[in-house]
């Protein structure tokens, strides 16, 4: 991380990537109800590495000034929010500015992150969710802000071996997927891209995972248990391919 700076508050806003995208740290408690300020930096040793799986609760809001220290109050510029949503850290799952400061909190640390525009959604801007009044349109070329609780953190090894955890982080990269197509779409943002991404790395996940399972059943290495298991992950994984 970067230069940091205090604020009229005492915390620290740390740079990121230069003065567009910067971090401060206001807990290291747990979640995004806990009013207790942090005055350090996150511990970058606790935080995940590339590969690893993080579980995100997070508010996007657009910022009229960048500068302002008051920016994830309120909701009237709010244009997203999310809760438990699983990443894995390096497929950028979700756009720059967001997965890079998750990189640098550790699990249960929550933080206000201001980004420029072309760490967030660039030229093509986000639109409002018709299912969800409280979200509004933010237009083209806007710089934002989140405010990012990290509430867990997944070991690699744990993602690579686990079946309900390779099937919940393809159901949310399919979900994000989704809502990149419903919501960041057209021709000239990132939204088209991302959206293709996800798509493409939830169903190869999927086809391995069945893969996978059809090895482990053919050989029979399965216990009767363990066989129930599989058949159970086998159809989820199909719904995701399906849906």
């Amino acid at each position: 991380m970067g230069a940091s700076n205090a604020d009229s508050n005492g915390g620290e806003w740390v740079e990121l990537m230069g003065e567009d995208l910067v971090m401060k740290v206001i807990s290291t408690g747990g979640g995004p109800d806990d009013d207790a300020t942090a005055e350090h930096e996150a511990d970058a040793a606790a935080a995940a590495e590339v590969g690893d799986g993080i579980r995100l609760d997070f508010t996007g809001r657009q910022l009229l000034s960048f500068n302002d220290e008051d920016c994830a109050s309120g909701n009237e510029s709010q244009f997203i929010e999310k809760h438990g949503c699983l990443i894995a850290l390096g497929d950028g799952d979700v756009i720059p500015g967001l997965e890079m400061a998750a990189r640098f909190l550790p699990s249960g640390h929550r933080a206000i992150v201001r980004c420029r525009s072309k760490y967030a959604y660039g030229a093509g801007g986000r639109r409002a969710s018709a299912a969800d009044t409280s979200t509004k349109d933010l237009p083209p070329n806007s710089d934002v802000a989140f405010d990012v609780c990290v509430r867990d953190i997944v070991p690699s090894n744990q993602l690579l071996e686990d079946f309900n955890l390779k099937i919940e982080l393809a159901a949310s990269k399919k979900q994000l997927g989704n809502e990149c197509y419903q919501y960041e779409w057209d021709d000239h943002g990132m939204g088209k891209a991302r959206a293709l991404k996800l798509y493409g790395k939830a169903r190869d996940a999927m086809i391995d995972l069945l893969g996978e399972i059809q090895t482990r059943q053919e050989a029979g290495d399965d216990t009767a248990s363990a066989a129930g298991e599989s058949d159970n992950a086998k159809q989820r994984a199909s719904s995701i391919l399906i849906d």
